[in-house]
């Protein structure tokens, strides 16, 4: 019994085949050669020889879809390559099967205006407020055998003609290091990193160095401030992750939300600001979209018995 049913449903699909149109027919095969514009004009010959079909017209709109995603695609690659006028036609290909695409023709608008193309916002590395002028771009310092630590600092100062002022309770102690290759600012950061100290820039040509200690970063460490605005979530929603992340052990950050403007306005040091923001163009991002076609087809079971 299973192999007559078999038979009788191969035999319906080649019915229904053939009972296709012949631009439909060619359309599919200019389809699978992946001749957008020759498909489509098949299947809109198609359709207009039919309306009612709607297998013409959800294959002349799938056509469409393909055809303009891979003329999108063919135009940002000649962008990139610098070939504007091609790039342009490809464009105007693509709005041509999808006119609707509102971010397609900003796209073209901003290419054929000459501006650059609009990427993610990108976080430069927040500036400070006083930026040192030493002599020299690279260190050329090595201390292989162990020596005072304070002169080391002093060597280094006197290379790149920096004054270093050392807090009341810096500890002096034997050691060596290479700083070869670093800028001035590297080395320095390097040297208190590994003895437990950090820097402040008094003036361009000035600096002081201070044990790492909690009460010693509250008073000397440098705090900015910096509100980000949000787009696709709100505020409150990650208040308490953000406070979270930029935890230290001796320091909990200032973080204050504006519901108005959806908004968060962070106060930390530099660095810890600058993770803030890559945290949240992270987490600030749109939600996926899904396009779902839905065609409703009537079928009749008279004319599947005959």
């Amino acid at each position: 019994m299973k192999k007559p049913a078999f038979i009788c449903i191969i035999a319906l699909t080649f019915w229904s085949c053939a009972t296709f149109s012949q631009n439909y027919k060619l359309g599919s095969k200019e389809l699978i050669a992946k001749n957008w514009d020759k498909a489509i004009a098949y299947y809109e010959k198609a359709a207009l020889e039919n309306p009612k079909n709607s297998v013409y017209r959800l294959a002349l709109l799938r056509a469409k879809m393909s055809a303009s995603l891979v003329y999108l695609a063919r135009a940002r690659s000649l962008s990139v390559e610098g070939k504007k006028v091609e790039a342009l036609d490809a464009y105007k290909k693509a709005l041509a099967y999808d006119p609707s695409n509102r971010r397609l023709v900003e796209e073209a608008r901003r290419l054929a205006e000459g501006k650059p193309e609009e990427k993610e916002a990108e976080l430069t590395s927040i500036e400070l407020p006083i930026k040192l002028k030493t002599a020299r771009d690279k260190i050329d310092l090595k201390f292989p055998q162990e020596i005072s630590l304070r002169s080391i600092f002093e060597a280094l100062g006197k290379y790149s003609e920096i004054n270093l002022i050392f807090y009341e309770s810096f500890r002096d102690l034997p050691f060596s290091i290479d700083l070869s290759g670093l800028n001035f600012e590297q080395a320095v950061n390097t040297l208190c990193m590994a003895t437990k100290n950090f820097f402040r820039i008094i003036n361009d040509k000035t600096i002081l160095i201070i044990p790492d200690l909690p009460q010693n970063r509250m008073k000397y460490e440098l705090v900015g401030i910096k509100t980000f605005y949000l787009s696709n979530i709100t505020a409150q929603d990650i208040q308490q992750h953000i406070m979270q992340q930029l935890r230290s052990r001796t320091k909990v950050p200032t973080v204050s939300i504006n519901k108005e403007l959806n908004s968060l306005t962070i106060r930390d040091t530099p660095d810890r600001l600058e993770l803030a923001g890559k945290l949240i163009r992270l987490w600030d991002k749109p939600k996926g979209e899904v396009i779902v076609d839905l065609e409703i087809m009537e079928v009749s079971r008279q004319k599947i018995r005959k």
